[in-house]
């Protein structure tokens, strides 16, 4: 896992908004979008529904949401 994808994840989470986030992380909204698919594909599981206006996490990512702001804070 790249530290990037955490801050990739946690710019996401707070717009829940793929461009919105990925001018936050100063890149083109598809290198982000597969930047996220990475991470997820990393770990197995869907972060977000992607069918919801704003996004939303999914379970996964509710639980990948805590233990990523422990991984930032450490």
């Amino acid at each position: 896992m790249e530290l990037t994808w955490i801050d990739d994840f946690m710019a996401l989470e707070r717009v829940r908004h793929f461009t919105k986030a990925a001018d936050l992380r100063a890149t083109t909204q598809s290198a982000y979008s597969r930047r996220i698919m990475r991470l997820e594909d990393w770990l197995g599981c869907k972060l977000f529904e992607r069918d919801t206006r704003p996004i939303d996490l999914t379970p996964e990512g509710r639980e990948f949401f805590v233990r990523a702001v422990r991984l930032r804070q450490d």
